[in-house]
């Protein structure tokens, strides 16, 4: 069994939907459907303190490789806790997920 399971929805319409979290703490996030093309989706998300933050991320599916699902992660935190930057840069980090029994 996963650690954290996540289960969010999103409508086409780009309205906003209002989820619990993600790091489990108390409180929700918003998002929306930022954009749909071919083979890819992205959502924006925001969330208030503690740790408050954005994110926008991209869903790909390659056309030529349709059993691997990439999802790039665009995030921004309100406040470094490291050195107190108020709107630090953006941190990108993308995961790749191949289907099971695929080649």
């Amino acid at each position: 069994a996963p650690i954290i399971s996540i289960t969010e929805g999103y409508p086409f319409d780009g309205s906003v939907v209002i989820h619990p979290r993600r790091d489990r703490r108390s409180g929700d996030h918003r998002g929306r459907l930022k954009s749909v093309a071919p083979g890819e989706a992205s959502i924006e998300v925001s969330w208030n303190d503690p740790h408050g933050g954005y994110l926008i991320e991209t869903y790909r599916v390659d056309r030529d490789n349709p059993n691997m699902l990439e999802v790039i992660t665009d995030m921004r935190v309100n406040k470094d806790e490291r050195n107190g930057n108020i709107n630090p840069p953006f941190f990108r980090y993308s995961v790749q997920y191949k289907r099971s029994g695929s080649s």
